[in-house]
């Protein structure tokens, strides 16, 4: 089935896309036309990633 919506999940500083998938698990359901995407951030940190340099 072709998707007909797009959402793209952005995680905090220190975290990872990865990290967000199991909210687009539940979400999935409740919209079964969407794709889901939660990219890295691409500055790696100690604890994970960031968008921003500070």
């Amino acid at each position: 089935m072709p998707r007909s919506s797009l959402v793209i999940l952005l995680h905090g500083i220190g975290a990872s896309g990865a990290q967000l998938m199991p909210l687009a698990a539940s979400w999935r359901a409740s919209l079964p036309n969407t794709r889901f995407v939660a990219p890295d951030a691409p500055l790696p940190n100690h604890y994970g990633h960031h968008w921003f340099r500070t």
